[in-house]
Parts: C-alpha cells; sequence; structure tokens
C-alpha cells in the first residue's frame, strides 16, 4: 500500500514520466489492488466518483476522440461503451503479478460500431488473384480498413496517459443494446 506521504512523490513522479502502476518501484513502495492504483488515479486526475467517475471519465474522452476521428470508412461509427476495471480490481495476487512480473495487466475495452451495407473491400480476397491480399474474408477487410487504427489510436492514448493497457473487443451495434451486447447462439 503507498502511504500517505508517498502520494505528492507519486504525482510529482507521474508528472514526469507519466501515469503507471511500475513507477512507484522509485519510491520503494508498491500498490495493494487495481482499486488502490484506479482511486490514486482518479486524485491525480482530479476526477469526482473514485474508479467509477475515472471508468467514466476515460469511457467520454475516448468517445470525443472517436467523434473527432472516427472510422476513415464512410458511414462507419464506433464507439466504446465499457472498459472492464472492476475484472480483479481488488485482488493482492493480480496486483502482485502485474508490478513484479508485468502479466495480467489489460483490462477489456468494449466498442460497439456500425458497418454499412454497401460497404466493398477496397483490396481483392481472392485467393487466386493475381495479387496477394493481405485479407482473407471481407470481415477481415473491414476490421483492417475501417475499425483498427481509430480503436488502436484510442487504446494508445488511455495506456500512454493512465497506464492502462488494453484489450479490445467489438461487437456490431446491431447486436446491441444500449450498452448491453446481445448474443445471438
Amino acid at each position: 500500500m503507498i502511504s500517505q506521504d508517498a502520494h505528492s512523490s507519486l504525482f510529482k513522479l507521474w508528472d514526469i514520466m507519466g501515469p503507471g502502476i511500475k513507477n512507484v518501484k522509485y519510491l520503494a513502495q508498491k500498490f495493494s489492488t487495481w482499486e488502490e492504483y484506479y482511486t490514486l488515479l482518479a486524485k491525480y486526475f482530479e476526477i469526482q466518483g473514485g474508479v467509477n467517475g475515472l471508468k467514466q471519465h476515460i469511457i467520454n474522452e475516448s468517445n470525443e476522440m472517436l467523434s473527432s476521428e472516427n472510422s476513415k470508412c464512410d458511414g462507419v461509427v464506433i464507439r466504446m461503451y465499457n472498459i472492464d476495471l472492476e475484472k480483479e480490481m481488488t485482488s493482492t495476487a493480480r496486483m502482485f503479478d502485474a508490478q513484479s512480473y508485468g502479466i495480467g495487466t489489460n483490462r477489456i475495452s468494449y466498442f460497439a460500431y456500425t458497418e454499412p451495407k454497401d460497404w466493398k473491400c477496397p483490396e481483392p480476397i481472392d485467393e487466386f488473384s493475381p495479387e496477394p491480399s493481405q485479407y482473407y474474408s471481407d470481415a477481415e477487410c473491414f476490421d483492417g480498413e475501417c475499425l483498427e487504427e481509430a480503436v488502436f489510436n484510442v487504446t494508445k492514448h488511455i495506456r500512454k496517459k493512465y497506464g492502462i493497457g488494453l484489450n479490445v473487443e467489438m461487437t456490431p451495434e446491431e447486436r446491441m443494446r444500449g450498452n448491453i451486447r446481445i448474443d445471438k447462439w
């Protein structure tokens, strides 16, 4: 656990190096849980509401980024609807693994997107075409051409600004009901 005295030192360190869980090694201390890290992040960025406030702030900031530089494909809209910050948030073992071995540190970020009905891949997909394709299906082409760059820019920003690594899960809007994904089996 980071002592109260170390908070100001940690914030000065974050001013220089950026937020991250490994920066506390310079203070010879460790975070006890992810919840402690998220709470200090919220305090550092002066975000009200603790962990929930931080989560909503990151989602709002991500959606602002996506609204200004959304997909390069016409008619495609991408939005972030959740980040799984709460998963194993109170586990001391998970925080120990993250700080000691750098494993298990990525959370899942959830995005929803619209796909235009008339969208066509600009590159050949057919494996028998004269030029080799970097895509093997229309779905893979759509992901590569329309979604990956915009989502990568958001997750890169979150890692750099908040020190939170994110894995990505994408869902078409047609399988969403607001912020709830509807699985069809």
